[in-house]
């Protein structure tokens, strides 16, 4: 059995029940075999009453149950010298009441839902106890219209309001409401486009979604401690969701490098318009409870047998937060904000490319906060920013999704891959009045490990600027964070591998590394 656990498989046939149009027939029973078929792929196993009616088909008692991965192996060995391992897993199991398949009669289905299903779910850990509970899954307006023909089929769905709201959840011989753990999600405007397309092969399936606004509601209080309590209360409007996957067939997906190298890939991008939460958290006495905001927001996530990416974005944040141990409330902004990784999977022959890039631009805190570090406004309170951007390219040597040769590697002290170029996009480091860029590029040679003591001998340069930092320095002496030696020991670091820049304080620095080992600051040997 296929064992990949993704909540976007499970969401998609409980929260929007899957997700064009075509010229051929399909009939009700063809839609729920291809469904089974989907979620098998995902490593479910699914069983339901089937019930022929006159237009269609009806399901009762729907049962899916996953089964979680095995437990890892244990660290001792047994008397054959071979690893033990506990042999336990874990499942996690959901059924739901009733789903109606219809056919319209002009070669199209129609999925058809109560307002109000009643859901429940039993996940059984393989170190701990059961944890069960039950859910209601509300519908409003929903409508979800399948055409196409088997193996070829296009979902479209639009909903006034799609909902889940936990109703009870048991767990450690203990059973608590809505009144103790409260949980609720909710999407409102919805609609959204799904096709799928199924070979001997690969199941390929692009998707698109919108949504008015997504809010979301928790509220827990521990049955053993009645005055602690944490909440959590937020939306998002504008929403938007653009994907395409391709899941393989008879791949074991916990076996993540074999389901790559049979094709499996994904690539999804969502944004948002605007998002707002607020929380409180109270233990022991001590409270805590804050706000924050976005304008927007993005993020994507690529996955195939070449590539890892993600990324992740927001612009116009906002957050303040309170506590009763703290003497006025915290509160800030920032402009915007990233974080983007791309790596290369593998093994493989040839060298691929990777970025990493952060950017925290235009932090500003209240002056309350700055009133704390600098009372007298000695500093400069301008918006603060740390930007990064680094790209190259590296071999990749080893599977990273292999245990085995992951483990290899921490023994033997190996490197998952060979780097082989490296260069330093952007810089820039910009607070209290001191400005910091920099940009550089390197080459490596994997065939000198001497040289630098293991490290692939690298060749090329780095330029760094430095504004204001003799004036920063002067300010935190004069402000009694920084002592007067430390300070001119700073400058003196700072006279060796710097020349003045282009302005009374600013200084200029270029590192670098010749083909035959040196390393020269500003043209003077350091090594």
């Amino acid at each position: 059995m296929k064992r990949f656990y993704d909540a976007s498989s499970s969401a998609a046939l409980i929260l929007a029940l899957g997700a064009g149009t075509a010229s051929a027939d399909v009939t009700a029973r063809q839609v729920w075999t291809d469904m089974q078929d989907y979620m098998e792929d995902f490593g479910y196993e699914i069983t339901a009453t089937e019930e022929e009616t006159g237009d269609g088909l009806t399901l009762t008692d729907v049962t899916m149950t996953f089964d979680l991965p095995a437990a890892p192996a244990d660290d001792e060995a047994g008397d054959d010298g071979a690893a033990m391992t506990t042999g336990e897993t874990g499942s996690l199991t959901f059924t739901m009441d009733r789903i109606t398949f219809r056919n319209n009669g002009d070669g199209t289905v129609d999925v058809v839902l109560p307002e109000t299903m009643p859901l429940t779910f039993d996940v059984q850990p393989p170190d701990e106890g059961p944890v069960s509970g039950k859910l209601d899954y509300t519908t409003s307006g929903f409508d979800m219209t399948i055409s196409g023909d088997p193996g070829d089929l296009a979902y479209d769905f639009s909903a006034d309001s799609l909902g889940l709201a936990l109703t009870e959840i048991t767990g450690k011989g203990k059973t608590v409401g809505p009144d103790q753990f409260k949980a609720m999600m909710r999407l409102a405007g919805v609609t959204g486009h799904t096709e799928m397309s199924t070979t001997s092969e690969l199941r390929d399936i692009a998707q698109s979604m919108t949504a008015e606004e997504f809010s979301y509601d928790v509220d827990v209080t521990p049955p053993d401690e009645p005055a602690n309590n944490f909440k959590m209360a937020g939306s998002m409007t504008g929403m938007k969701y653009d994907g395409t996957y391709s899941l393989p067939q008879d791949v074991d997906m916990a076996e993540m490098g074999a389901a790559l190298d049979a094709g499996f890939a994904t690539d999804g991008s969502f944004s948002h318009q605007g998002g707002s939460t607020e929380f409180s958290f109270t233990e022991a006495g001590r409270t805590l409870t804050g706000t924050s905001s976005s304008e927007s927001g993005e993020g994507s996530v690529t996955m195939n047998d070449e590539e890892l990416a993600y990324r992740v974005a927001g612009k116009g944040m906002a957050f303040e937060a309170t506590s009763n141990e703290m003497p006025f409330p915290m509160s800030g902004e920032m402009d915007e904000a990233l974080f983007h990784i791309a790596l290369p999977l593998g093994p493989a022959e040839e060298a691929h490319d990777f970025n990493l890039a952060l950017t925290l631009g235009g932090l500003s805190v209240s002056e309350q906060l700055w009133s704390m570090i600098d009372p007298s406004g000695t500093l400069s309170h301008e918006p603060a920013t740390v930007s990064f951007d680094i790209s190259g390219t590296a071999k990749p040597l080893v599977d990273i999704f292999d245990q085995q040769q992951m483990e290899a590697i921490n023994v033997d002290g190996g490197m998952p891959a060979e780097l082989e170029t490296l260069k330093l996009n952007d810089l820039l480091v910009q607070i209290a009045g001191a400005r910091l860029t920099g940009e550089g590029d390197f080459t490596f040679d994997n065939s000198d490990l001497q040289t630098f003591q293991g490290m692939p001998a690298p060749e090329g340069e780095v330029t760094l600027t430095l504004d204001g930092a003799n004036q920063l320095m002067d300010k935190l002496v004069e402000m009694g964070l920084l002592p007067q030696q430390q300070a001119m020991s700073a400058r003196m670091m700072m006279g060796m591998f710097a020349v003045p820049g282009s302005s009374d304080d600013s200084l200029r620095s270029t590192i670098e590394v010749t083909p035959d080992g040196k390393v020269l600051a500003n043209g003077q040997r350091i090594r």
